[in-house]
């Protein structure tokens, strides 16, 4: 900040009294250094106008009278002109030169060193910092016989600087004590009003009472100002007395807005506790772009990720943990445009389940069903979304491992009744050669007792033994051998035998056939 902005600054909260005594100060002040000023150069205008003539007449006498000295080539002479000068204190040097410009005599102030020039200058006048250099011609009936050389000191112009320089300070002392007299006297007419107004404004922001009134002040800029301030006062008063009692119904309002509130944050929090406890995975899309999405604890858990995370796969980040995770749908990779999420809030609609693979960054794969729905606000228009993920990985396990079980246990009942079908054929086959073995064995066997009239011909009576056997051979059910169709070792087998043939007896008579047990 610039010094004057500060200052400027620092001004600003001067109070008003002060600043016309500083302002009226400030002018006064000006005026008189300008004045000052003015008068300080015309006296060194004046004072140089002044040394560069008196100082030209001395060098002009001196010419005067060293016009013999050069004549006669007296040096003597010419250094007894100079050491005249000793008479006059601002005088510095003198140098004396001939017609042809060499040094003829000099002269120097004691304590002073200042050198000489060697050749003379043209004829003139220069101001130095501290002293006057004036050069002169010597002439004799204007024919010219040398040149004069005068250092004359500044110091007398500076005494008279120093000496103007103090009285100006103090002319600006007593002018200044009298103005600070005069606007401390002359101010209150401006500045009282303008105190009483403040001071009314200060009290009715503070003490809050709209009744208070600025005295009028006059017709003035300041009398407008206090009048139009007290009609401001009056409509203000009225207003607030209505703002009042709208205030009153306003609190009501608020109070019961604040238990609404009240209500709606406890029913957030109950709701926020039952999406944590919930056992499937919630994302939520703060806006209707889906470029941040936050979860319940479930979808971090089947996502790998953590609450400060973004779940969005079409996130603009590229290092969004959504971003990392890769979808696929019947083996087939999808854009995040494909998700449930996105397409409820880009279709505007509900999106029914459907499967999808998630690949993890850890490279871990699992099988979500998910779904999702926009949200909407009054005005219909989407604002956010939401989406439900189950992780089903587990249950499509056990449907595959329930299919293959079903098609092994296919596989084995094929094979089994084409088993049962084949042992079925071999009993049958067994059966119908055991029946005639039987038949056969029993004919041959019985047929002498029946020639004799000992036993009974076997279409009389069949032991209730053979009958047994016959009709468990009858069954279709009955198996002969073991569990495969084959004979089983373990049981005694049948063999077929032929039948013994006894010879002839005579008569019709012999001995009776042996009876096998």
């Amino acid at each position: 900040m610039k010094p004057t902005d500060l200052h400027r600054n620092r001004m600003r909260d001067w109070p008003i009294r002060q600043k016309l005594m500083f302002v009226i100060m400030l002018t006064c002040g000006a005026v008189l250094l300008v004045a000052s000023g003015l008068l300080g150069t015309y006296q060194i205008y004046k004072f140089r106008e002044s040394l560069v003539s008196n100082t030209t007449v001395l060098a002009d006498v001196l010419a005067g009278n060293t016009q013999a000295a050069l004549a006669f080539q007296d040096e003597n002479a010419a250094e007894h002109t100079l050491s005249a000068l000793q008479a006059d204190s601002y005088i510095i040097s003198a140098c004396l030169y001939d017609a042809k410009g060499n040094r003829f005599a000099a002269y120097t102030r004691k304590g002073r060193a200042d050198a000489l020039p060697l050749h003379p200058a043209a004829d003139g006048d220069y101001f130095g910092f501290s002293s006057l250099v004036i050069w002169r011609p010597v002439l004799l009936n204007d024919r010219p016989l040398g040149t004069i050389y005068l250092q004359s000191s500044l110091e007398g112009l500076y005494e008279r600087l120093r000496l103007f320089g103090g009285f100006s300070l103090i002319v600006l002392l007593v002018s200044g004590l009298v103005a600070f007299g005069l606007s401390a006297r002359l101010q209150g007419p401006i500045s009282r009003p303008l105190h009483a107004l403040t001071e009314t404004a200060r009290k009715i922001s503070v003490e809050r009472d709209f009744t208070l009134r600025v005295p009028p002040a006059g017709r003035d800029e300041v009398g407008q100002l206090t009048a139009a301030l007290n009609q401001l006062l009056n409509s203000i008063e009225e207003r607030d007395s209505a703002l009042r009692a709208a205030n009153d119904l306003l609190r009501e309002e608020i109070a019961e807005r604040k238990e609404a509130e009240r209500a709606l944050a406890e029913s957030e929090q109950r709701l926020q506790a039952l999406m944590q406890a919930l056992p499937v995975g919630v994302s939520f899309s703060e806006d209707a772009t889906c470029r941040r999405v936050t979860g319940n604890a479930a979808l971090m858990a089947q996502l790998e990720g953590n609450r400060e995370d973004n779940f969005s796969a079409s996130s603009p980040d590229p290092a969004a943990h959504g971003r990392r995770l890769r979808f696929f749908r019947d083996g087939v990779p999808i854009t995040a445009a494909e998700l449930p999420l996105q397409r409820a809030v880009a279709e505007k609609r509900e999106i029914k389940p459907f499967e999808v693979e998630v690949e993890l960054p850890s490279g871990r794969r699992w099988i979500m069903e998910a779904s999702g729905a926009p949200v909407f606000d009054q005005a219909g228009n989407v604002i956010a979304g939401v989406a439900v993920t189950t992780d089903i990985s587990e249950r499509k396990r056990v449907e595959e491992a329930l299919r293959e079980v079903h098609a092994q246990l296919a596989d084995r009942a094929v094979n089994l009744e084409a088993m049962v079908e084949q042992r079925t054929a071999k009993l049958r086959e067994t059966l119908a050669e055991l029946g005639v073995l039987l038949q056969h064995r029993a004919r041959h066997a019985r047929a002498p007792a029946v020639a004799a009239g000992v036993l009974e011909h076997p279409a009389q009576r069949i032991p209730g033994q053979a009958r047994r056997g016959r009709r468990r051979l009858s069954e279709p059910h009955h198996q002969v051998g073991g569990p495969d169709g084959q004979a089983d070792p373990g049981r005694p087998q049948l063999q077929p035998r032929r039948a013994q043939r006894f010879p002839a007896q005579a008569g019709g008579c012999g001995p009776a056939a042996p009876r096998h047990h």
